[in-house]
């Protein structure tokens, strides 16, 4: 019996230390694995738009356990000093995407980073153990992960914004038809009874991804072709979108019958009808594309009298051994990945700067008798701001002018979660865009201005908005325990958002020890309508704030 022959019931190489180097290159690539979805788990567990990555991994396992089944004949490689290039490159990738995410948790280039060289380096593993064909053969089930991932911002905002448009636009003429007058403004419908906003999250990336992770992975259990694929992905596209317009209209109409609290009462009800709707939808479309498969593979049978083709459930190794995962580049992508993960931490541990004392304030719109009137925040834009405490008001000031502040409060994050979902939460919405994606123009970023309120040192930005010809003056305060409130900005990274400008970023805050937002936040948003330029809007904030804000 030759070798080969024998070493046909091994499910590796053969050669006692080939075998046991792919089996701990697997036991390392498991660790890369674990911090990966551990620094992905922060963005699913901040952005609910991403909130089903958590169940991908387990998807992912479900479909290699699959393909396990029926991966055929093994082919290993002969030659294996490129595929070797391609593990160092992918693994000192992984780790400088890794040391990036340290300071900026929330960089989604660096996430993608992560997550192709992870799967780069499963393929190598793949490749070393099988050869081309396991390659091809588990390509999906790797490759499926990588729906987990949150897209980059440059596609992603676009992408909701025209989504949410579209839904908006498509609502109000449902609503003209069924006779309801109402008027778009942004991602606001205007009705009789007020305004109805239109999620984004509701209307946009949450159903489209969420519907796309279904229908790849049905597509890759039933094993349709690559056309069958493309129907099936584009069929669960168009439920997910058409089901959003009818919960929107739907939503849209009982606030129209029944006012603006119909939107707290139908809200969670419409969207769990909703998605058992397209789900429904998408099985259904799955079980006629996958008859029709059976139906078209049985008449190839038929018509050319051949036996469908059964893969073979234990692998047959031919051709000579030469595993990539070599023992000396097991030991090294270890190293690697060890020393990365003791060498952050212990370089904060050294580098971090002292924190400055800063002064403790509170507002006074909770005391009894404060002439404010208390602003109810929705249940769907509490769950996005994911805040320990916070409120809104409205008042009329001494001159007229018309106020509204929200005060919200985060307090010091104790996960990567939490940072991730704190960061996210008091940096991500800034008004230049949630005032832009409600219908009103920015006229003017009047930069930053520093107050001090009773002792209380405050740095505020501050923008001039128009809506239907009236000005809208904004003040916004993103306040950190412990750090310095200054107009200057900490880091002075020139440039446009960019991935260079990101990789700038993340050198100068890692050289600085600045990890980011790591005590307690708070944002203070006020909001002025009556000014009619820039001085009077900040007179009258000055006179406001001396009212509303005291030092602990």
């Amino acid at each position: 019996m030759n070798t080969n022959a024998a070493s046909a019931s091994g499910l590796l190489a053969p050669g006692k230390s080939s075998r046991l180097a792919l089996q701990l290159g697997a036991l390392v690539l498991l660790g890369y694995w674990g911090v990966t979805i551990y620094r992905l788990g922060g963005l699913w567990s901040a952005l609910p738009e991403y909130s089903y990555g958590w169940s991908v991994p387990l998807l992912c396992l479900m479909l290699f356990a699959e393909r396990w089944r029926t991966r055929g004949e093994i082919k290993r490689p002969v030659r294996a000093r490129k595929a070797v290039g391609v593990v160092c490159i992918a693994a000192t990738a992984f780790l400088i995407a890794r040391t990036a995410q340290e300071v900026l948790p929330r960089w989604r280039f660096a996430a993608w980073v992560i997550a192709i060289s992870v799967a780069v380096l499963s393929w190598c593993l793949l490749w070393s153990a099988g050869g081309g064909r396991w390659v091809r053969h588990f390509f999906f089930p790797v490759a499926f992960f990588l729906i987990a991932v949150p897209w980059p911002d440059r596609f992603e905002f676009p992408f909701i914004q025209a989504l949410t448009h579209l839904n908006a636009g498509i609502t109000v003429e449902v609503m003209a038809f069924l006779k309801v007058a109402a008027v778009r403004m942004g991602n606001i419908i205007l009705i009789e009874p007020g305004m109805v906003g239109v999620q984004e999250a509701c209307s946009g990336i949450r159903s489209f991804q969420s519907t796309l992770m279904v229908s790849l992975f049905l597509g890759e259990m039933f094993r349709f072709s690559f056309w069958r694929r493309v129907v099936f992905v584009m069929s669960g596209a168009a439920l997910a979108f058409g089901f959003n317009i009818v919960r929107t209209s739907f939503l849209v109409w009982s606030c129209n019958n029944e006012g603006l609290g119909a939107v707290e009462k139908f809200h969670d009800p419409a969207g769990w009808s909703i998605f058992a709707a397209s789900f429904t939808g998408l099985l259904l479309a799955g079980w006629w594309l996958n008859r029709s498969q059976k139906r078209e593979r049985e008449r190839t049978v038929v018509s050319t009298g051949s036996k469908p083709v059964v893969a073979a459930t234990m692998p047959v190794v031919s051709g000579v051994a030469s595993s990539v995962f070599q023992p000396w580049l097991v030991v090294l992508l270890g190293l690697m990945f060890v020393s990365t993960e003791l060498g952050v931490n212990w370089w904060f541990r050294a580098n971090e700067k002292p924190r400055a004392a800063t002064v403790d304030w509170a507002t006074r719109f909770e005391e009894e008798g404060a002439p404010v009137k208390p602003l109810k925040i929705a249940k769907e834009s509490q769950a996005m701001l994911n805040y320990d405490r916070g409120g809104g008001w409205e008042w009329q000031g001494g001159g007229g002018e018309r106020w509204q502040a929200f005060h919200f409060t985060w307090d010091a994050p104790k996960t990567l979660m939490r940072r991730i979902a704190c960061g996210s939460a008091a940096t991500g919405h800034d008004p230049e865009l949630c005032f832009t994606a409600a219908g009103m123009q920015l006229r003017k970023n009047h930069g930053k201005r520093r107050y001090v309120v009773n002792g209380v040192p405050l740095v505020f930005k501050e923008y001039e908005f128009v809506d239907r010809n009236v000005p809208i003056f904004v003040f916004s305060c993103i306040w950190e325990r412990n750090a310095e409130q200054t107009t200057a900005e900490a880091l002075e990274i020139s440039g446009a958002p960019s991935t260079g400008r990101g990789l700038r970023e993340a050198a100068a805050r890692f050289k600085a020890g600045d990890r980011g937002i790591t005590d307690e936040v708070r944002v203070f948003k006020l909001g002025v309508w009556g000014p009619r330029t820039i001085g009077e809007a900040e007179t009258a904030l000055q006179q406001q704030i001396s009212a509303l804000v005291e030092k602990r």
